[in-house]
């Protein structure tokens, strides 16, 4: 499982838990509601648990996906993190 993982789904993912619908997600990607949509159920499958419980407020985390928001949460700070030293070593060098 672990060489076959897609960053887009957890991308999806984080998008959703950050902005608390598919529509913002999807508007902050610039990519359509039903392909986020479809990401999160590819990733639930794939995980095989409901990460969100769906109502008309929109949606809410359960507990396995508030567990896996504390990891991929962590995941994009260490991302952000590397590439901003990155930028900043590039910006000293020139």
């Amino acid at each position: 499982m672990f060489n076959n993982i897609n960053l887009n789904l957890y991308k999806d993912f984080y998008l959703v838990c950050k902005y608390g619908s598919i529509n913002k997600a999807a508007k902050e990607s610039y990519t359509s509601p039903p392909a986020i949509s479809k990401s999160i159920k590819k990733l639930e499958s794939e995980l095989n648990r409901q990460l969100f419980y769906r109502n008309s407020d929109g949606m809410m985390l359960t507990s396995y996906g508030e567990k896996l928001l504390f990891y991929v949460e962590s995941a994009y700070g260490m991302m952000e993190t590397g590439f901003r030293m990155l930028n900043d070593s590039t910006d000293l060098l020139s």
